[in-house]
């Protein structure tokens, strides 16, 4: 072909307009460095107009885009303005300010941008009020002078900025046209300087130009031909680089405004002739600038030079020596051209044609070259062809690009598929000759670029996609020697080829691109992080396909590299002898190709964390079918279960690895909201989407593997702190899911669940305080749903974290302990976080003592104990800097050298744990006083001692009499927790000298092993001054004793008083001495509630000092919880020892004497029999008399009984006063508090807002403002160390919180009362005092939480969500605290109907009603009855009751008062429905107590019979029957006559007179007993089975109420055990009495029948003879044990009818010839009464299985379904005396009566669950000897079955038994046949270890054939 000269290859182009001119503004573009000069500061910016003066304070920054067109609009004067330029206006200084020189630049403060009419306004009424009219045209000759002529050059930028305000003043337009040329030629001189200094002068001159041309737009020709002459004859670049800028400021502001129209085709025509001769790139990007400005805004003056334009452009892009930077910029301009391109399309093809002409002519020449061929001088070398033909393919692409989307096929001609195919094929055939004659780098980017531009247009087909995938690879096996723009080029191209060809790319190519030779993997090692990121695209694309072979094939490879990657690694762990086969690791990933490779261990370790990354592709797909269910493994199996070998060895040494799998599948799962929903589906129907159904089944049970695997891993004690952290953002997030709707409550049943929350667990006590809030952010919202077993865990989490040293920490698990029921929070159990701390403890105490703590350690330490000084201040906690300054690594590592056994001195969990800390550094302090000898920085050992008894002796002193001063011991405080800090001195000071008593002990005496000797010489000192040691105990353990009772322990007084009991009774002192430490040591086991100790101390004074102290026993009364009766018993006991009447009349006590004297002996509980024994008066010292007095009216306090306590004080003022012998009593309740909460509870919140005012503290609820920093000391008054005392002053505080609520719900209008947000603060502050107590608890050790802290703190939380409006704010307690409760205290139930009842007062007057506050109040109501009466407290629990009802009853104080109070009491509506018969129920149990019992058995009768009429609350009729039948037995002697009338009433036929003379509760039992049963499958008990068969008739009465209750409730497993003991119990009697006496007498129709069968001529004596031999049950005698009866039936036959016949023609010999009829019909007779014999045996025994069934215990099921399992949760409801009793008895009727009973035992035993057969498993062995084949296989059959569910309770046994078998055998002979060998058989016939399906096939009968041996056929019944 010819050549063509360059320009005729560059005849033309085009550009594209981008659709955003912000991308092209013209500041973005920066050609080289001398251009980065030249961006000019835009006008309008902040930085260059900041002079305002200040009468315009209020201007609004110019933002940087003022240029941006908008519509001009007119001004007054008349002129166009553009609002871009002119839309702010200046206010003008004065003329002293406008001329002075200096002042131009001071006090300039910048402005915003404002509303341009707005401030000329102002301007111009500025302007009038200085009275000063200046010329503008003197103004402006002004400036132009002072700019021109300015020596400094920040005055002259200042002087041009006013300038430019000048201009930009509308009102100058007149005289600025005048004056032009003036400033036309000032701007010129200045843009002419060429001092490089006032560049940017110069530049705000050339933006002054543009704004000038602006403003002035009807001189806009003239400026602008002024303009461009000056860049024609202008000889230097930088001035016309700054005549450009002006234009390109003119044309920006002047956007797209008519009044420039007339200009543009001037503009344009000079600005092409500008283009088509400038030789710079900085002119040519400012004059490319200006021309794009005009595309823009005149796109028609603009397209009749879109050509030209083009052209040139083209020119400078094609030019291949030019920078790269300005190539791209060249093509950016050209792109941004589109609109123009898409218009001229003819044009645009051409162009394309035209450069694919020239590339192919380039390719051609290169094959020239290739070919070897002579060199024509006319054919170029490769040199010169390379680098054109890279440009040319640089601006191919660029004018693809710039056609934009109408370069397509499916748009129409001229551009179609045949097109763009072959231009496609042209452009592959150029680059591929290029690259075979010389490899070059440039043309092949250039090339890859160009494809993958047309590659967007098209989808090849055919032989274009088979050139296209190989020219891929192809290029990519190019990348090893090239830069990264290449690979980046080649990556994203091959990426394009795989998002393009998609569905259609074949497998080899995914398997050539990813085979391990591939260049592809070794570019993911690339040095630069972009060619990574491509190398991940492509990965990416890769497993995004939407063909399933193709994927698949990628994802195997995939995995495959991750196996070889993992093998590669775990051999590096293993010794290569013991390394396993890397076949063997990961086997369902493995793949072929990379079987055989080994990986260094840096590459396979990034290789897996990008293997990783690559997988989220498919993971983070939505619902996708392909990436659930049709690769194989899904990616959730592969993370979760194939690759579980990352958090093995693995992570210790390559945590990355386990967290990149880790968030892998954490990004997969929260894509998915954690597959939570899914797992509750149910199999999905017809109906369901197909792909969403499958989906979700194939993901069910995902979320249960998620909570195991995530469970597993945070209950790890060695987890990188990343992966933890990880986890637990991730638990986060599924508990805040799992909670936000109701139907997810049935995963909660999970044992994968429970598996996740014990991991959670674990985390509560991590060292990093974030884990641990983490952590505790998941509990609080999980709390409500966590079973009883985790809440006690979280309890002791809780326990452990609010001693925490971090502030924060210890709020969040505060907490978090309030969300915490308190039946869960107050009961007792284990607590192993609790017991690690007193492991860490113990163990630091066995340790050899260390020399490390110093005496400023101890001064430090004991001035904070004696005097609460801090001298250690700091960031830190000082304790724990204190810790760590005491350690030494030399003496560590000695340690664990010689005891390697045990852990470092504290755990690292444990080390921000104050417990601990406190404990070590108080037994360091004692260990430090022992070594150095007594002398410590207190001095000597003398002053030791001293001062320590010193302080002890002041602080017993204090709380004999509280308002002495404590001296010393108040310490400054001051840190806002004073109190509680107080309260932990005392707690470490008697830590402190319990330890050192421990340490002069060991010292001078020694210990076997629980502590270290002290050296020789410390020994010598203290076993010479032992006495002294000793005797200063002693001296100071009384003051000990008061000490511990004021720090609320009252352990502690315990010990020292047993010591100092014994030191008195070894010196045989006798006498009163002895009473004051007895009466402390009785007041701290009365806290402890020890009764039987109090009654021991009391035993043991009679004993040792012959004293009988009559005291005691009231004590231990009240100890028990019997307040009432130790009232009364105190009021005795003063006035016997005084000899003045104590005794208070209140009705209580009269109710209580009643109920005392009239209860039944029977029914008396442990304390209520016992004799008072009275003092005398000489006998009780002053501060007995004291004591008791006081220990009366805590009674009261503790019955929350005011007026009783009202009456007591004034009955011990009384008696002050008037005694001739005054008593000392000292009352040491606070009557004011008394009086407040009288007035509380009565609802008088006036009243008690008056008293609470008299009491000390200030209420803050009540401050004005909700700023103010709420004083601690303020709430707090400062009170003494006893704890009593601050619940005393938080309880004063939340009376003060309540009056306040209440009065602002009260009076909201007015603006008095109290601000709701400072209640709250108010509120939270007293939490937070309430948590000290909890605090100390977990510091001393103590065994559960305080009880009434805890309520406090819970009743805060409670009334805080009150008044902030959250719906669930009851005190959660309720009815579980019965049975997690173990002390059974009313206090706390007492405490929190007080503010529950407030509750409810303050909802009614916010929200009208509450009725789930009413529901918890009843709850809490019936609970505290419940306490109340188990305790004794009779009256009240009659208070309690009498305010359940809907009016307030008067309470009565006689028997027949209370009963009617009751009998009117009654719920109504929702209440009444689920509390009502709980009321009734609870009522009867009181009238009971009281001693009322007929009218309380009448009273619960009738309530059953009303429920059993209504057909509702059966649970509640059944109980009620249950206890009814126990107050029968116990009053069994006075009820047997009522119960004989009933009987005889359901005999009588319609006898109303029968009726009439029958008691209410005969006639109630009677209507109970004419109910219709249920048929239950178990015979009913009828006369005929019970009276006939010799029970009693009111014995028969009970077992038809006992059979009532089953039927009314089945569920309850106590009604079957009573009725099933019932029955055994009578059934045996009967069975005895039948087998051993007479026989039974038969009924009249039995005598009938026999008559009839009997010839007419049989004797009457006959007769009786035969009805007393068929009235016999042959049964086996009680007595005699199996061996005998194995070894009768030897002599004897087996069959029970030939006995009876031969005893029948024994006695009546003629019977023998009577024939067959009439034997068969007397033995029929016989059978039938057999049958009665052993009915109620068949009742028992029916009974029994159904009981066991109801107590089945936890059932193992399949986690696959929540909501079966949540269906399944059925526990024991009885305890285990009550289940081992009923299987040894159904044991005993299986061994005994096997025959007789068999259809009921065989199936019962064939259903039983085995979980209550556990208890019994050796007596079930033992059996397994018996005689009878049959019983033997039942019992065999049971023990299989226990075994396959709990296998390891039946194979030692059994194994054992068989080993033991041989010997036993030899002795016995072959008498005693076993079954033991036939039950090992069946054992391992059933397969223990996976035999359950084919157990479960197999029905009863089988599996007895089965495992019987063949000498011993099993026996049908005949």
């Amino acid at each position: 072909m010819s050549r063509k000269a360059p320009g005729s290859r560059l005849s033309g182009a085009a550009h594209r307009l981008q659709p955003h001119w912000s991308d092209w503004q013209p500041r973005a573009e920066s050609v080289s460095s001398s251009q980065d000069g030249v961006k000019s500061r835009e006008f309008g910016s902040a930085a260059v107009f900041d002079v305002l003066p200040p009468s315009c304070p209020d201007q609004p920054a110019v933002p940087s885009d003022a240029y941006a067109p908008a519509e001009a609009y007119q001004d007054e004067d008349g002129y166009e303005a553009g609002p871009g330029v002119c839309d702010t206006t200046f206010g003008w200084k004065s003329v002293g300010q406008e001329l002075r020189p200096n002042d131009v630049t001071t006090d300039l403060t910048p402005f915003q941008h404002g509303n341009r009419a707005l401030a000329s306004k102002d301007m111009r009424k500025s302007q009038a009020d200085r009275g000063m009219a200046i010329s503008e045209e003197s103004r402006l000759a002004n400036l132009l002078r002072r700019v021109s002529r300015e020596d400094d050059r920040d005055r002259r930028l200042a002087t041009l900025k006013q300038l430019k305000d000048l201009i930009s003043h509308s009102e100058s337009k007149v005289t600025l046209v005048k004056q032009l040329d003036t400033i036309l030629g000032t701007l010129s001189d200045i843009l002419n300087e060429s001092s490089k200094l006032l560049w940017e002068l110069r530049q705000d001159a050339a933006a002054c130009l543009g704004l000038l041309c602006t403003v002035l737009s009807y001189e806009a020709e003239r400026i602008f031909k002024w303009l461009f002459l000056k860049f024609t004859t202008g000889s230097r670049d930088e001035v016309k680089l700054l005549y450009l800028v002006a234009a390109q400021r003119a044309l920006e502001a002047a956007g797209e405004r008519k009044a420039f129209s007339h200009v543009m085709q001037l503009v344009m025509s000079n600005l092409q002739s500008i283009l088509e001769n400038v030789d710079t790139p900085e002119l040519l990007c400012h004059s490319v600038k200006c021309i794009l400005q005009v595309a823009r805004c005149y796109p028609h003056v603009f397209s009749t030079n879109f050509r030209d334009t083009v052209d040139i452009l083209v020119g400078w892009h094609i030019d291949h020596t030019q920078k790269h930077s300005l190539t791209q910029q060249v093509s950016g301009w050209l792109q941004s051209l589109e609109q123009f391109w898409v218009a001229d399309l003819t044009f645009s093809t051409t162009l394309l044609g035209q450069f694919l002409e020239d590339m192919e002519a380039y390719a051609e020449d290169l094959n020239h070259v290739m070919s070897g061929e002579a060199l024509d001088e006319d054919i170029p070398p490769p040199s010169v062809s390379l680098p054109k033909l890279a440009a040319l393919l640089r601006v191919f692409s660029t004018v693809v690009r710039s056609i934009g989307e109408r370069f397509s096929p499916f748009r129409g001609p001229p551009i179609n598929e045949v097109y763009v195919n072959d231009v496609l094929s042209r452009v592959l055939s150029c680059v591929s000759t290029a690259k075979q004659v010389q490899f070059s780098e440039p043309v092949l980017t250039a090339g890859n670029e160009c494809v993958g531009v047309l590659l967007t247009s098209v989808e090849p087909y055919g032989l274009l996609m088979e050139a296209i995938l190989a020219y891929g690879l192809d290029q990519l096996d190019c990348c090893q020697a090239c830069g990264p723009d290449y690979n980046l080029a080649v990556l994203s191209l091959v990426t394009l080829i795989i998002d393009q060809i998609n569905t259609r790319l074949p497998a080899a190519f995914v398997e050539k691109l990813l085979a391990p030779e591939s260049r592809l993997l070794k570019l993911r090692f690339h040095r630069e992080r972009e060619v990574m990121s491509a190398v991940l695209a492509v990965y990416k694309a890769l497993l995004s396909l939407k063909n399933i072979p193709t994927l698949e094939a990628a994802y195997k490879l995939v995995l495959g590299e991750m196996a070889c990657a993992l093998s590669s690694l775990t051999g590096t762990l293993e010794p290569s002898e013991s390394a396993p086969a890397p076949s063997s690791i990961c086997p369902s990933i493995q793949h072929p190709t990379f079987a055989s490779l080994t990986l260094p261990p840096e590459k396979a370790q990034f290789i897996l964390i990008f293997n990783l990354n690559t997988l989220t592709t498919i993971g983070n797909t939505k619902n996708s079918l392909i990436g659930m269910w049709a690769l194989s493994p899904t990616v959730f199996t592969l993370l979760s279960h194939d690759m579980t070998l990352v958090h093995a060895e693995l992570a210790v040494f390559y945590p990355a690895i386990q967290y990149a799998a880790l968030y892998t599948l954490y990004s997969h799962c929260t894509r998915h909201d954690h597959f939570i929903s899914s797992s509750l589906s149910s199999s999905p129907s017809l109906f369901d989407g197909a792909v969403i159904s499958t989906v979700t089944t194939a993901t069910k049970k995902h979320f249960s593997t998620l909570l195991n695997l995530l469970g597993g891993l945070l209950a790890k004690e060695h987890l990188p702190p990343e992966a933890r952290r990880l986890l637990l953002t991730w638990a986060q997030e599924i508990s805040v899911l799992i909670k936000t709707s109701d139907n997810y409550s049935p995963l909660f049943s999970l044992p994968s669940f429970n598996k996740f929350c014990r991991g959670l667990l674990a985390n509560g006590l991590n060292e990093d305080q974030s884990i641990c809030l983490q952590t505790c952010h998941s509990l609080q919202v999980l709390s409500s749903s966590l079973s009883t077993e985790l809440l006690q865990r979280c309890v002791d989490v809780c326990r452990v974290q609010l001693v925490h040293s971090a502030v924060r920490v210890r709020q969040a698990y505060g907490k978090l302990l309030r969300t915490i029921p308190l039946h869960v929070a107050l009961s007792n159990h284990g607590h192993p976080e609790m017991r690690e701390i007193s492991l860490a403890i113990r163990h630091n105490m066995s340790r050899a003592p260390s020399t490390t703590f110093h005496p400023q350690d101890f001064s430090d330490l004991i001035s904070f104990i004696l005097y609460g000084v801090l001298h250690r201040g700091g960031k830190d906690p000082w304790l724990e800097r204190l810790y760590y300054s005491c350690q030494r690594l030399e003496k560590r590592d000695g340690r664990a050298a010689a005891d390697s056994c045990r852990p470092g001195v504290v755990p690292r969990v444990l080390l921000k744990t104050e417990a601990v800390m406190w404990q070590w550094a108080v037994w360091e302090a004692a260990q430090f006083t022992v070594l150095s000898k007594l002398r410590t920085p207190l001095g000597r050992a003398q002053d030791t001692f001293q001062t320590i008894e010193g302080m002890i002796r002041s602080l017993a002193a204090h709380s004999l009499n509280p308002e002495q001063d404590v001296g010393a011991w108040a310490g400054t405080g001051g840190d806002g927790d004073g109190h509680h800090s107080n309260q932990l001195r005392l707690a470490l000071l008697l830590q402190y000298v319990e330890n050192l008593e421990k340490l002069m002990y060991n010292a001078y005496e020694g210990c076997a092993n629980a502590l270290t000797a002290p050296p020789k010489g410390i020994r010598t000192f203290f076993y010479t001054n032992r006495q002294t040691c000793q005797d200063w105990l002693t001296r100071i353990r009384l003051a000990l004793m008061r000490v511990g009772l004021l720090s609320g322990q009252p352990a502690v007084t315990i010990r020292h008083g047993f010591d100092l009991l014994t030191e008195i009774k070894n010196s045989n002192t006798q006498g009163p001495e002895m009473e004051v430490p007895l009466t402390l040591l009785v007041e701290a086991l009365c806290e402890l509630r020890c009764p039987e100790a109090i009654q021991g101390l009391a035993a043991w004074s009679l004993s040792t000092t012959g004293r009988n102290l009559g005291w005691l026993p009231s004590v231990a009364l009240q100890a028990e919880g019997r307040f009432e009766k130790a009232a009364l018993e105190y009021q005795d006991q003063l006035s016997a020892a005084t000899g003045m009447d104590y005794s208070i009349k209140s009705p209580e006590c009269s109710l209580l004497k009643i109920s005392s004297n009239t209860s039944s002996p029977k029914h008396t509980s442990n304390g209520d029999n016992r004799k008072t024994v009275l003092l005398k008066s000489s006998e009780c010292s002053p501060e007995v008399i004291n004591f008791l007095a006081n220990k009366a009216c805590q009674c009261y306090v503790a019955l929350c009984d005011w007026s009783s306590v009202k009456e007591w004080q004034a009955a011990v003022n009384g008696l002050k006063q008037n005694s001739t012998n005054p008593v000392g009593i000292n009352l040491r309740t606070d009557f004011n508090y008394i009086q407040a909460l009288s007035r509380f509870e009565e609802g008088d919140l006036v009243e008690c807002g008056a008293q609470l005012e008299l009491l000390p503290g200030e209420d803050c609820s009540a401050l004005s403002s909700s700023k103010d920093k709420l004083d601690l000391k303020r709430l707090l008054p400062s009170i003494s160390p006893d704890p009593t005392e601050l619940q005393r002053a938080i309880e004063v505080q939340l009376l003060r919180s309540s009056v306040s609520a209440m009065s602002k719900a009260l009076q909201q209008e007015q603006r008095t009362a109290a601000n709701p947000d400072t209640l709250v603060r108010c509120l939270k502050q007293t939490g937070r005092i309430c948590l000290g107590p909890l605090r100390l608890s977990t510091l001393t050790l103590s065994d559960a939480l305080p009880t009434l802290p805890t309520l406090q703190l819970h009743c805060t939380a409670a009334l805080e969500n009150t008044l902030t409006g959250q719906e669930e704010c009851m005190i959660p307690l309720g009815s579980e605290a019965l049975s997690s409760c173990k002390q059974q205290d009313v206090q706390p139930f007492l405490l929190a109907l007080r503010y529950t009842m407030f509750q409810r007062q303050l909802l009614q007057k916010l929200k009208g009603h509450s009725p789930s506050t009413d529901s918890h109040l009843m709850e809490l109501r019936l609970t505290a009855v419940k306490f109340a009466r188990k305790k004794g407290n009779i009256a009240l629990a009659s208070r309690l009751l009498s305010q359940c009802g809907d009016r307030t009853q008067e309470e009565g104080g006689q028997q027949e008062g209370l009963s009617q109070a009751f009998r009117h009491l009654s719920l109504e509506g929702t209440v009444g429905e689920r509390w009502g018969a709980e009321l009734q129920i609870e009522k009867a149990k009181v009238l009971r107590n009281a001693g009322q019992s007929m009218a309380a058995m009448e009273m619960l009768s009738r309530a059953a019979l009303s429920y059993c009429h209504v057909g509702k609350n059966e649970g509640a009729a059944c109980r009620s029957l249950l206890t009814l039948c126990k107050w029968l037995l116990a009053d069994w002697k006075d009820m047997t006559p009522q119960l004989k009338q009933v009987v005889k009433r359901s005999g009588a036929v319609n006898s109303s007179s029968a009726v009439g003379s029958m008691s209410p509760l005969s006639r109630n039992i009677g209507a109970l007993l004419e109910l219709p049963l249920e048929d239950q499958g178990i015979p009913h008990i009828i006369t005929e089975t019970s009276v006939s068969v010799g029970v009693g008739e009111p014995d028969f009465v009970l077992g038809q109420l006992y059979q009532l209750s089953t039927s009314l409730a089945p569920e309850m497993a106590k009604s079957w055990a009573a009725l099933a003991s019932w029955a055994y119990r009578w059934g045996r009697k009967v069975v005895d009495n039948a087998s051993q006496g007479e026989g039974l007498p038969l009924l009249p129709g039995e005598k009938k029948e026999i008559e009839e069968l009997l010839p007419a001529t049989t004797s009457e004596e006959d007769k009786e003879i035969i009805f007393s031999i068929l009235g016999q049950a042959m049964c086996r005698p009680t007595g005699i044990q199996d061996e005998d009866m194995a070894l009768q039936q030897e002599d004897d036959e087996d069959d029970m009818v030939d006995v009876i016949w031969r005893q029948l023609t024994g006695s009546c010999p003629w019977l023998g010839e009577a024939g067959q009829p009439v034997t068969d019909g007397l033995i029929r007779v016989w059978r039938r009464v057999v049958d009665r014999i052993f009915g109620l045996y068949r009742v028992s025994c029916q009974a029994y299985f159904t009981f066991l069934k109801l107590n089945a215990g936890q059932v193992p099921i399949d986690e696959e379904d929540p909501k079966l399992l949540l269906s399944c949760q059925n526990s024991k409801q009885s305890n285990d005396d009550m289940i081992v009793m009923a299987t040894l008895r159904l044991l005993r009727l299986l061994v005994k009566h096997a025959g007789e009973l068999r259809e009921g035992l065989e199936l019962g035993l064939a259903s039983t669950p085995t979980a209550p057969w556990r208890g019994i498993i050796p007596q079930l062995f033992s059996r397994l000897n018996h005689p009878e084949a049959y019983i033997r296989q039942s019992i065999c059959s049971l023990l299989c079955r226990v075994a396959q569910d709990s296998p390891h309770l039946i194979l030692y046994p059994a194994i054992v038994g068989s080993l033991s078998l041989g010997g036993e055998a030899q002795n016995a002979g072959s008498k005693l046949p076993s079954a033991l060998p036939t039950f090992l058989d069946s054992m391992q016939g059933e397969g223990l270890g996976g035999g359950r399906k084919s157990r479960q096939r197999a029905g009863p009968r089988e599996r007895l054939q089965r495992s019987c041996p063949p000498s011993a056929p099993v026996r049908t019944r005949p």
